[in-house]
């Protein structure tokens, strides 16, 4: 949230918010989030696998702020100042024969590259971007969008360990091959789920 408020303005000004701003939205999302989760899994306790509940009550939401700041810092320094936004959370919605997608694309910047944040607690693998299949949706999306393909797909990694690090991964848009590839699994996936 803290990202997405930022990359608005910055289309507005080309400067964004201020790292404190930032934080201090990422402060409150965290805090509603917390609740949220707090009451969904006292709902839902009595249905869940004893090891789950164990590995979730571990769960430390004063470390993840700490360890989320760092790492909101670390991405202002290393990833904001080369990204310029052109649109923020771009909703699509595509057709396949049988079903309706919708998504939204985080960031597609002035340079027509495709932007996706995530954070992992752990690095990620070096083909990560090249076998997500979300990316590849998006790069679809775009293409239904604007006729062309995207330069190129992004996935800029918060990763939350106790030193936070950012990991940037790159990914060629698909080839016709591809594009096609994945709208038969599309369907192949669909009508197994009709089944």
């Amino acid at each position: 949230s803290g990202l997405e408020t930022h990359y608005k303005q910055k289309i507005i000004d080309r400067k964004g918010l201020p790292l404190d701003e930032i934080i201090t939205i990422y402060d409150a999302t965290l805090k509603a989030e917390k609740e949220t989760y707090e009451q969904d899994f006292a709902d839902t306790q009595s249905f869940l696998p004893q090891e789950y509940i164990l590995n979730e009550t571990e769960t430390n939401f004063n470390e993840m702020r700490e360890i989320g700041t760092k790492g909101l810092v670390l991405y202002k320094q290393e990833i904001d100042p080369d990204l310029q936004p052109k649109e923020v959370e771009t909703k699509f919605d595509l057709e396949t024969d049988r079903v309706a997608i919708t998504g939204r694309i985080d960031i597609i910047d002035e340079n027509g590259w495709i932007r996706d944040h995530k954070t992992s607690k752990k690095s990620p693998g070096k083909d990560d971007a090249d076998d997500d299949q979300q990316l590849k949706m998006y790069d679809l999306a775009f293409r239904t969008r604007y006729g062309y393909k995207p330069k190129g797909l992004r996935k800029d990694f918060i990763v939350m360990t106790k030193t936070p690090k950012i990991i940037s991964l790159k990914a060629e848009p698909m080839t016709d091959y591809r594009q096609k590839e994945l709208l038969r699994n599309l369907n192949s996936m669909i009508q197994i789920m009709e089944l």
